[in-house]
């Protein structure tokens, strides 16, 4: 079995040979280990072909780049306290509302990719416009809020499209919608805002028969039945630790794919290679245990001590192999 088979049977309960794995780390991680992280990840090989990153996103260029500042193609500003480690948006083009007539959409890159990406919805209105100036917009139900909105859905489905002409098997969105205890917002103002912007982003991906992979840190719980019932297929590096594993396998278990991102703010960096090991093998054993629905994942951070990185590859391959024991 190779590994697109590997991931389609984890993600359709079908039954893989063992869990999918995958590869991450922010730049700092390899700032940090260098060679040595590089030959953890050779060891343990992922089972995705590179992940799809737009030019026009800007991960690349504000990990990589100087310290300071770095204005992305949508003319956010972000800003880095250090090299590697993931920046914040500062500076919001939309932050004056009469920005908003003038205001032109990046051009779509011309590059072909392996993996889709549908884009940010939530994340790019708040890069836009201003965390706080977009929450009193919502609550207020500012008539810009909708434009702006519907901008970004139109573009992305551009996105969509283009990324579903290259023949991917998936595509992904992102958006983080969790703190560490509930949603950002009211449940109710995300079904009435946000859930008919993602269904028609989300439409286009089910008709092409692909599966759709969904993103978001934090608390999530009171959205994973409104994220089912538009037919994402993965959780994707949803935090397994914050939203509880049991209480995702005890409801959500066998109804949709745990991409599961093992605990990092924990059980990683602080925890021995003993609680890494039973971490893992708990995640395994809760949500992989319906013939699929689990991939092993987490993000290696540079506060995370490589022997448990290792410990949590060699806990996915010794206890990830189905049936499962």
């Amino acid at each position: 079995m190779n590994s697109r088979e590997r991931v389609i049977r984890a993600i359709e309960f079908d039954l893989p040979d063992w869990i999918p794995i995958t590869n991450a780390a922010l730049p700092a991680s390899f700032l940090k280990y260098g060679e040595r992280l590089r030959r953890i990840f050779t060891q343990y090989p992922s089972d995705f072909g590179p992940r799809y990153v737009p030019s026009t996103y800007p991960y690349r260029s504000y990990f990589m780049g100087r310290e300071g500042t770095y204005v992305d193609e949508w003319g956010c500003e972000w800003s880095m306290l250090r090299r590697g480690i993931m920046g914040q948006v500062k500076g919001h083009p939309l932050a004056d509302w009469q920005a908003l007539a003038t205001y032109r959409l990046p051009q779509f890159p011309e590059e072909k990719y392996a993996v889709g990406d549908g884009g940010n919805l939530f994340e790019r209105m708040q890069w836009l416009r201003g965390y706080e100036n977009l929450m009193v917009d919502l609550v207020t139900r500012r008539k810009e809020i909708y434009v702006m909105r519907d901008m970004i859905v139109d573009y992305n489905l551009g996105l969509i499209s283009r990324s579903l002409e290259c023949g991917v098997d998936g595509i992904g969105f992102a958006d983080d919608w969790g703190t560490q205890r509930g949603l950002m917002i009211n449940p109710q103002l995300w079904r009435e805002f946000f859930k008919p912007a993602y269904r028609r982003m989300f439409d286009e991906v089910r008709k092409a028969g692909k599966h759709i992979f969904f993103h978001s840190d934090g608390y999530i719980m009171d959205i994973i039945p409104d994220l089912i019932e538009l037919g994402v297929d993965v959780l994707s590096e949803a935090e397994l630790q914050v939203n509880g594993i049991d209480a995702l396998a005890s409801q959500f278990g066998g109804r949709i794919c745990f991409l599961g991102n093992l605990d990092t703010q924990s059980i990683l960096p602080f925890g021995s290679t003993d609680d890494v090991r039973e971490h893992a093998m708990h995640a395994i054993r809760e949500l992989g245990s319906y013939d699929g629905g689990f991939i092993g994942d987490f993000e290696v951070h540079p506060d995370i001590p490589l022997r448990n990185v290792m410990a949590a590859f060699e806990a996915f391959t010794r206890y990830g192999r189905y049936p499962l024991a």
